[in-house]
């Protein structure tokens, strides 16, 4: 893999238009603290307020004094919630393209404002969303060409490519009739379906996707995959997007993960995350204050794609656990351990960034500032581990453990291998294998 300068970021959110002139102000401070790169959030109830109405000039004013005046890259993320309030109303998305939990809930509360979710299973909702990502997409490139070092597409209210863990998505009747579909095309007929899953189903139609994503049995492992494939083909559309359309610059693709170790993977939808970021440029992981980052980017890098470099954000303040001690040390060990870019995300320019300004300036000191060229990883032990284990765990807690063993306390580089024995799961559990 061919690493390049290391990337030190600033995230400025826009659920509501930052006025430029706290962007002036917000920009100019991340510089001198450091920052050399800006990823400005566009959402889509913003950008396209109406089913034909269509307004980038915010942005526009943003990208220029990012990019024109400050000489600084950007990353572009695009945020496809809209807000609950704007449903059906709009022209945009309506009910029935949108998730809902399990008991059949639109809104998704608890972050910023109650806002919903696009569906992955609905083809009219999936094409609205790609239509915007494209045009979205074309207007910065044709304005900014390789200025723009990725675009990000995330579809959770907080801003990751996944299910939102806070709930159990996506039970929309689009995704309650696609996973009927899928069943149909994996059994043919309800004799060779009971025969595997040992029920007694006299028609698909009377089949009800499991309310929770554990895998203790073959039908809730076939509604987790099933809503893996959902997933991968909202990412692999956007992903298609932008390499056509940025395909003279190398302007790349990027998804984040809330966690791809946590005990919401799960829910989340992130356990073969390999698999969903196949065709991503840069995958950001974004891990609370006290996980053990050495682990989760070790992990995660052993596993991303051939080419893809990893990301990790330091979150905001207010996070249970934050402190100045953990945030440097996580900035530290995320370079040390093959991440491209570090970022920083709900932080705002008052006294608690003031509190945290000598960890940016620590982490741009020893880092950045002749260290600024990433190099590869070269690991010191190996552990292999099994898909099984993890889908059955729902998380990655025993490779954790294996690993923190092996580091013994050390800070060195360790790689994860994960065996993928999915078919032999669903083989042993006396199901088919999914056409792929």
């Amino acid at each position: 893999m061919s690493y390049g300068k290391r990337i030190f970021l600033y995230k400025i959110w826009n659920f509501s238009i930052t006025p430029i002139e706290e962007v002036i102000n917000t920009v100019d401070r991340a510089v001198t603290d450091g920052f050399n790169t800006i990823a400005v959030h566009i959402i889509w109830s913003c950008a396209q307020p109406r089913a034909d109405e269509y307004d980038f000039e915010p942005y526009d004013r943003m990208l220029d004094y990012i990019i024109n005046v400050k000489g600084l890259p950007v990353i572009i993320l695009v945020d496809f919630c809209r807000f609950t309030r704007m449903l059906d109303r709009d022209g945009v998305l309506m009910s029935d393209e949108v998730q809902r939990d399990c008991f059949g809930n639109v809104g998704a509360g608890g972050a910023f404002e109650s806002r919903v979710m696009p569906s992955f299973s609905s083809e009219s909702a999936m094409k609205k969303v790609i239509d915007f990502f494209r045009r979205t997409v074309k207007h910065f490139n044709d304005k900014y060409g390789k200025k723009v070092l990725y675009y990000l597409a995330a579809n959770t209210p907080y801003c990751e490519t996944e299910y939102w863990c806070t709930g159990e998505y996506d039970y929309s009747e689009a995704a309650k009739q696609g996973f009927l579909t899928y069943l149909k095309d994996i059994f043919g007929n309800t004799e060779n379906l009971n025969n595997a899953l040992h029920t007694g189903y006299t028609s698909f139609e009377e089949i009800i996707p499991p309310s929770r994503s554990g895998v203790g049995n073959l039908l809730s492992l076939y509604w987790y995959v099933y809503r893996h494939k959902m997933l991968k083909r909202f990412i692999d559309s956007c992903a298609d997007t932008v390499h056509d359309i940025c395909s003279d610059n190398g302007t790349g693709f990027s998804v984040q993960f809330g966690s791809t170790i946590d005990r919401s993977i799960l829910l989340r939808g992130t356990v073969m995350f390999w698999d969903l970021c196949e065709k991503a440029d840069l995958v950001w992981v974004d891990d609370a204050p006290d996980y053990n980052h050495a682990f989760s980017c070790d992990y995660t890098l052993s596993n991303l794609p051939c080419g893809a470099y990893l990301a990790q954000e330091i979150d905001g303040p207010s996070q249970t656990g934050a402190t100045p001690e953990k945030y440097q040390k996580q900035g530290l060990e995320c370079y040390g351990h093959g991440c491209l870019v570090v970022g920083i995300a709900n932080w705002f320019m008052d006294e608690k960034y003031e509190k945290y300004r000598p960890v940016w300036h620590y982490i741009r000191d020893n880092c950045l500032d002749g260290r600024g060229e990433s190099s590869e990883v070269s690991y010191s032990e190996v552990i292999t581990f099994k898909l099984s284990r993890l889908l059955l765990d729902g998380n990655a807690d025993e490779i954790r453990r294996q690993y923190e063993m092996l580091s013994a306390g050390e800070d060195k580089c360790i790689k994860i291998n994960i065996e993928n024995d999915l078919n032999s799961i669903i083989s042993g559990l006396g199901g088919k294998i999914p056409e792929k």
